[in-house]
């Protein structure tokens, strides 16, 4: 497995997919961030019917399909769960567990208040009066 990609995508599920599908597309390499997909709430969920292009189905069902279009892919899938990301210059880091991944680019998927550990919504790389890290925005990579 790579350890540096153009974009590394936290998050395996809808939006994840579709970004990793889209950088793909434009000739990116790509590291997507993602758990088994029992673990996602999508899979959680009894019948899902407000995906465009996708008749209603169970959440688990959806989940393997969309798992399957990333596994098919060329995106690599790194499994675990992000810890932090470390603006570096020009790039910046992302620990997985106890891997330590580089790109020079992100995407992230919408966060939960708990998706990283001192996180905020939407917010990554920074810990409330840490001054340690600097925080980046979704909107700052976009």
């Amino acid at each position: 497995m790579a350890d540096s990609f153009d974009v590394i995508i936290i998050g395996g599920g809808a939006a994840g997919t579709s970004a990793a599908l889209t950088c793909l597309n434009r000739g990116k390499t790509v590291g997507v961030v993602t758990n088994g997909v029992e673990t996602s709430s999508l899979h959680k969920a009894e019948n899902v019917t407000n995906y465009p292009g996708l008749p209603a189905m169970a959440g688990f069902e959806m989940a393997e399909v969309f798992r399957r279009q990333l596994e098919e892919s060329r995106a690599e899938l790194i499994p675990g769960r992000a810890l932090s990301v470390i603006p570096m210059g020009d790039s910046f880091g992302v620990a997985v567990e106890n891997e330590f991944y580089m790109a020079s680019a992100e995407l992230l998927r919408h966060l939960r208040r708990d998706a990283l550990p001192g996180q905020d919504r939407g917010r990554c790389g920074q810990r409330r009066g840490s001054g340690e890290r600097r925080g980046f925005s979704q909107e700052h990579w976009m």
